[in-house]
C-alpha cells in the first residue's frame, strides 16, 4: 500500500490546517467541500436556485426563493421593475426612441397602423385630451382652414344654416345692445344676452343640452 507524505495545509474555506491525502485537496472536510462548491457554481453563474437561501424582495419587502445567485425581485416585481426601468431610460432618451419607433414602422407600416387603432380603442380619454392640446396649439391654422373652405364651399355652407333656421323661430324678448347675442330660449322666444355669457356655457336647443343653467342667466337680462 502507497503511503501518502503530504505537507499540511490551510483549508480554502475555514482556514484550519489538515493533513491532505491528495496533491489537489483544498478542504479538509466534506461540509468545507460543499461550500467551497457552492461558491463557485455561484460565481461561474451555474447555480440554478437549489443551493440558495430565501431572500427579501428589494421592492416589495416579501419572502421568496430565488432561481438565481443575481436575482434581487420576486417574479411579479421583477416585471413592474422592467417596466419602470424602461419608461425612465425612454424619458431620458427621446430622441433614440423616436428612430426606433420610425425604423420600426417603416418596416411594418401595416402592423404598426392596427397597433396603433387597437390601442387608441382601448385609451379614448387619451384621444379626446390629444386632440384638445392640438387644436390649442394650431388653432390659428384651423380658423385659416375654415376660411378657405368658406370661400370655395359657401352654397353648401349657407344650405347648412338654412335648414337649421327653418326649425327656429326669432321672436325676441327684449332689445339688442352692444356685444349681444341672441340666445334662444327654445324654438320659438329668444333673449339678447352679452357675448361672454351666451358663450360661457355650451348649449343645445334642439338636443335640450344645457339649456336649464343658460336660461336661468338669461331672464335676469329681461
Amino acid at each position: 500500500m502507497r503511503i501518502c507524505n503530504y505537507k499540511p495545509r490551510i483549508c480554502v474555506i475555514c482556514s484550519k490546517e489538515f493533513k491532505p491525502t491528495n496533491p489537489t485537496q483544498k478542504y479538509c472536510s466534506e461540509e468545507c467541500y460543499k461550500i467551497g462548491q457552492r461558491q463557485i457554481a455561484i460565481t461561474k453563474g451555474k447555480m440554478t436556485g437549489k443551493g440558495l437561501d430565501i431572500r427579501t424582495c428589494e421592492y416589495c419587502g416579501k419572502l421568496f426563493k430565488p432561481t438565481g445567485y443575481k436575482q434581487k425581485y420576486c417574479k411579479e416585481c421583477s416585471i413592474i421593475v422592467k417596466r419602470e426601468t424602461s419608461v425612465r431610460w425612454q424619458k431620458e432618451h427621446p430622441e433614440r426612441v423616436k428612430l426606433s419607433r420610425k425604423k420600426n414602422y417603416n418596416k411594418y407600416p401595416d402592423k404598426a397602423k392596427q397597433a396603433t387603432k387597437q390601442w387608441l380603442l382601448k385609451h379614448p380619454e387619451w384621444k379626446r385630451e390629444e386632440d384638445k392640446e392640438q387644436y390649442r396649439k394650431h388653432l390659428q391654422k384651423i380658423k385659416e382652414r375654415q376660411k378657405r373652405y368658406l370661400q370655395t364651399h359657401l352654397d353648401k355652407w349657407r344650405k347648412y344654416n338654412a335648414k337649421r333656421e327653418r326649425n327656429l323661430d326669432f321672436i325676441p324678448l327684449n332689445e339688442p345692445f352692444e356685444n349681444a347675442e341672441a340666445h334662444h330660449l327654445d324654438k320659438i322666444y329668444v333673449i339678447y344676452i352679452p357675448k361672454e355669457v351666451h358663450r360661457s356655457i355650451w348649449h343645445n336647443v334642439i338636443k335640450n343640452i344645457n339649456m336649464d343653467e343658460i336660461n336661468a342667466i338669461a331672464f335676469n337680462y329681461l
